[in-house]
């Protein structure tokens, strides 16, 4: 058992996860055993339980005091904490120097509690992306995030619980560009009156408002003394979110971008009606 109880808190440490609930442990164990019935030939919660305290006078975990007990005989507490041990280096400083022709290690050395298994499997991935680079073709963030982490929200996600993870990139000093990965914004409604060099857009925050402003372009062509090419539309706020999938319809630089709305309007290149 004591080598199971091992694997379980190393893989946490391989996630950056510090604590674990004691009936999370079991429930490892039991699955691990296929079963109730051979977790307690292996002892069961008694050796559980003498395998919590020798980790404990080792150092390697302690008790959340203020965690509730299992209410069981001994009782442990519900929550405990690892120890991470942070100032002893995990990897192997020759295989960092094989890495080092692409990748910056500066930050890992500086950190050791970053060494972990799982983050040494991420670098390796990227490692190989970086070497074959010039041959690769860009691709959005979720498509390079499935690739490199094998997560499409890898670098998208906050709600998770492990949010080191999301620092992965500036650890070792990449941008967006040096993964060949681009953030495309979310499609939106939009329609073009058959230009094909766009330069006049409108976008319209109103749903009602973009297809009448649509029949009267339609019919009229001017509105206002400005021709659209194209009208958008916004979707209230939602377009601050979408607003970079212009980019797909359009060379924004040279373009002329007016917006019809209640919003102030805070993205580059947009000036308010």
């Amino acid at each position: 058992m004591e080598k199971i109880i091992q694997k379980f808190i190393s893989e946490y440490r391989g996630k950056n996860r510090k604590r674990f609930n004691i009936d999370e442990l079991q429930n490892y164990l039991i699955k691990h055993y296929k079963g109730d019935q051979q977790y307690l030939a292996k002892g069961g919660y008694t050796e559980l339980h003498r395998q919590i305290a020798l980790l404990k006078s080792n150092s390697c975990i302690r008790e959340i005091k203020s965690s509730g007990s299992n209410g069981l005989n001994p009782p442990l507490k519900i929550r405990w904490q690892i120890i991470f041990k942070d100032n002893i280096p995990l990897w192997n400083q020759s295989k960092m120097l094989q890495l080092s022709d692409f990748l910056d290690f500066g930050y890992y050395i500086n950190n050791p509690s970053y060494q972990t298994e799982q983050e040494w499997k991420y670098i390796e991935n990227i490692y190989r992306f970086l070497k074959s680079r010039k041959e690769r073709e860009w691709a959005s963030i979720e498509e390079r995030s499935l690739e490199l982490f094998h997560d499409e929200k890898f670098l998208t996600d906050r709600k998770g619980i492990d949010k080191r993870k999301y620092g992965i990139l500036t650890r070792l000093k990449l941008s967006y560009e040096d993964l060949k990965m681009k953030k495309y914004g979310e499609m939106f409604v939009y329609w073009n009156r058959g230009v094909e060099n766009v330069r006049n857009i409108v976008i319209l925050e109103n749903h009602s408002a973009f297809f009448t402003y649509k029949r009267m372009a339609e019919s009229h062509g001017s509105i206002f003394g400005f021709i659209p090419d194209v009208l958008i539309y916004g979707e209230g706020k939602k377009i601050e979110g979408s607003f970079s999938f212009i980019e797909e319809i359009s060379d924004i630089s040279n373009a002329e971008v007016l917006y019809f709305g209640d919003i102030v309007a805070k993205l580059k290149y947009i000036r308010k009606i």
